[in-house]
């Protein structure tokens, strides 16, 4: 008898399809992501003028957090790709939200029309990556 437990073949099945399902949904939500974020500079422009630079710079550097990721995700071997892909997953869309959390702390706070941004990021990665009940806790 073997010491080491055996996994059936079906779930062995299922975790490598759950894998390629999982990178395959959160590249092209960090695509999207990547059109997005940097896009909304022109709301900044007519929104905040003052502030235009600062968050077209915090933008940029989300928008280049987001590609790291993109990169990070097709890199190295599928030992772990199940796992990579789930943390590349969440701080992804905490990159987002942390970005447009500091612009809503330098413009109105709570009365900041950025406030919905944050909403809509979540809304968007909990629509189109299958999460499981672990990231949904720790966003």
């Amino acid at each position: 008898m073997s010491a080491v437990p055996q996994i059936d073949p079906l779930r062995a099945a299922y975790r490598e399809q759950n894998s390629r399902e999982l990178t395959r949904t959160l590249a092209w939500t960090i695509f999207i992501a990547l059109v997005v974020v940097p896009g909304g500079a022109a709301l900044d422009y007519f929104l905040y003028p003052p502030h235009f630079v600062e968050f077209l710079l915090l933008r940029l550097g989300d928008a280049l957090f987001l590609l790291a990721c993109l990169g990070l995700l097709y890199v190295g071997g599928q030992r772990h790709q199940l796992l990579k892909a789930k943390t590349l997953g969440v701080l992804s869309v905490l990159s987002i939200t942390g970005a447009i959390s500091f612009m809503i702390y330098r413009t109105e706070g709570a009365m900041s029309p950025y406030f919905a941004g944050v909403n809509l990021a979540i809304m968007c990665y909990a629509a189109i990556v299958p999460w499981g009940i672990t990231q949904t806790l720790i966003m």
